[in-house]
């Protein structure tokens, strides 16, 4: 009985009407958007024509006014969207990457007891793509956007 007071109560007429105008307001709200500007970026990165298996690409802005936002690359490909998506704008690209060497070195105390081996890890993009980058890219206004990165750049 406490369930029919209820639905009585909301589909009554003077209810009714206030409780599908907020449905239909939450769902406008949900199809348009916050309107945040915010641009999902995604796109390739390559080292010499292969992929980049792993590593991190961040874009800043190129005048030092705003957020900064980045992400991992996997497998050659990065997404930027949702709270990393990026606000429009000319930027900074800065590209970071490891791969291993294919020796083998000591870990040592305190990662691993004496004499244990490890795959050597280095960082081979070179500071002009990250540290010292020189490498710009302008994200435009929209939803989204493809941005390739083949380096080193020619």
């Amino acid at each position: 009985m406490a369930g029919f007071k209820m639905e009585a109560y909301l589909f009554s007429a003077g209810k009714w009407h206030t409780w599908a105008a907020g449905l239909w307001l939450v769902g406008l709200v949900l199809v348009c958007g916050c309107g945040s500007g915010l641009v999902t970026v995604e796109g390739q990165v390559t080292w010499e024509g292969k992929p980049v298996e792993e590593g991190n690409i961040v874009f800043e802005p190129a005048d030092g006014q705003g957020p900064s936002a980045g992400g991992k690359i996997q497998n050659g490909q990065y997404r930027l969207a949702g709270p990393s998506a990026l606000q429009p704008g000319d930027k900074i690209v800065r590209i970071t990457a490891t791969r291993k060497t294919g020796k083998k070195v000591e870990a040592g105390p305190p990662v691993a007891p004496p004499g244990t081996l490890v795959d050597e890890i280095e960082s081979f993009i070179p500071a002009e793509y990250n540290a010292q980058s020189k490498l710009r890219c302008t994200i435009p206004p929209g939803r989204s956007h493809r941005q390739d990165f083949a380096l080193p750049l020619k």
